[in-house]
């Protein structure tokens, strides 16, 4: 639906990954956030159980371990916990010209300022900005989402508001709704606006 409908790879507006994500977390938050899986039937009895996510643990006061943060020694989904990492992935990707560093950036620091803004004013379900960096998707969705070249816009200046719009939206849902993480959320309301950006932006042909 996120891709086809569109014409197929190269023409959606939508991230496919992010918004099949959104669908199953939005339709099936109970079984994503509290399941517990049983592998017995591959001869082992390793059973998984999921606990509180780092943003989950900050809403009920619990700071967490900045070091544990960012070498992924906490729980979270596969591939968002190691914050070192995803930074070095980000350095290659930039440094190889592979990501535009413009788009990862204004996310970064759009979602920075938004949390420190919310940090002065003492909202009670603000998150410390160094701890809001660290935890849920956010590092990952900013480098390896926000980035998506089909999705995101190619206009210099709409990439930087593309980036401010994912990041400010981001911490909005952090803070005020009840969704703990709001990274899909931001990417997919920059998705809708990204083409529009670049239409707006662009520099206007001069008619002969």
């Amino acid at each position: 639906m996120a891709k086809e409908v569109y014409g197929g790879f190269g023409k959606n507006i939508f991230n496919p990954a992010i918004a099949g994500r959104l669908f199953v977390y939005i339709s099936f938050p109970g079984i994503m956030t509290g399941s517990i899986m049983n592998y017995g039937s591959f001869g082992s009895d390793i059973s998984l159980i999921t606990s509180a996510t780092p943003l989950d643990a900050i809403r009920n006061g619990v700071n967490p371990d900045l070091f544990s943060l960012l070498f992924g020694l906490r729980t979270g989904a596969m591939g968002e916990s190691m914050s070192f990492l995803i930074i070095l992935s980000a350095l290659y990707l930039i440094i190889s010209k592979t990501a535009n560093f413009r788009l990862i950036l204004s996310t970064l620091l759009s979602a920075a300022v938004m949390t420190v803004f919310f940090d002065l004013l003492n909202l009670s379900r603000s998150i410390d900005t160094p701890a809001a960096m660290l935890s849920g998707s956010l590092l990952f969705v900013s480098v390896f989402m926000v980035t998506d070249p089909v999705s995101a816009p190619k206009n210099i200046k709409a990439q930087w508001l593309y980036g401010i719009i994912v990041g400010t939206t981001t911490i909005l849902i952090r803070t005020f709704s009840l969704f703990s993480e709001g990274t899909s959320f931001g990417v997919l309301i920059g998705n809708t606006f990204a083409s529009l950006l670049d239409e707006f932006l662009s520099k206007k042909k001069a008619v002969s």
